[in-house]
């Protein structure tokens, strides 16, 4: 979940919505208002979350303001996507807020991007708006559906797992994750034919690629993109 999914936010909320928000949803979380010690443990967790969430937001949408110019829908919807069939996702919804007005197709275009930035709760939303727009509309409803079933299945915990760590690591391009579940022996085998160590420990991974020392996955998918 990103900072603004994390504050109820769209992706495109402004500083003042990101304010409102934060305001809402911190006060439900103090410790303080907790008797007991495992809620009041679990509030702290909750505000620590929100007050991250709140400096990424507000750093995003500072951003945003800066030599922001609107442009026809059009052009921003042509130059977007150019932009996400480049693999430059971020910068494509960038380029498509800057159009002054939104069409249906707006609205199914973010959802692509989205999608492809692994945002799907907002992915879901913008295939649904386009839908209200044009509710004949098959492409639009396909959308809306695939978002739904992929939101669904990233719901899970162990893909939830995997979203995050591709998350960290900053990858961007279709990935493949095999997780293999197994217990002490099995992971104690593991850890002495590869890695020298003779016990078992709570999770072992490797990389298919062996990237140079100091480089994460997301840097060299990076670099991939330039050549």
């Amino acid at each position: 979940m990103n900072a603004f999914e994390t504050l109820g936010l769209r992706w495109d909320a402004d500083q003042a919505q990101v304010h409102a928000a934060y305001r809402s949803r911190v006060k439900g979380c103090h410790p303080d208002q907790f008797q007991d010690q495992a809620q009041a443990d679990q509030a702290q967790e909750q505000l620590i979350r929100l007050n991250l969430a709140y400096e990424e937001a507000l750093r995003i949408a500072a951003k945003r303001q800066i030599g922001f110019n609107t442009v026809s829908c059009e052009d921003a919807k042509t130059l977007a996507r150019k932009l996400m069939e480049q693999g430059r996702n971020e910068n494509a919804l960038r380029q498509l807020a800057r159009a002054d007005s939104k069409d249906a197709q707006w609205y199914c275009l973010q959802g692509e991007i989205l999608m492809n930035l692994h945002q799907y709760d907002s992915a879901h939303q913008s295939f649904r708006e386009a839908v209200r727009r044009e509710p004949d509309n098959l492409q639009f409803r396909r959308g809306a559906f695939n978002a739904a079933m992929t939101l669904k299945k990233h719901q899970r915990p162990v893909q939830r797992a995997v979203d995050a760590a591709v998350q960290t690591e900053g990858v961007q391009r279709p990935c493949a994750v095999a997780i293999r579940l197994c217990g002490d022996e099995d992971i104690h085998q593991i850890n002495r034919e590869y890695r020298g160590v003779d016990r078992a420990t709570d999770v072992l991974s490797f990389p298919t690629v062996n990237y140079p020392e100091g480089v994460t996955a997301g840097q060299a998918d990076r670099l991939l993109r330039r050549e």
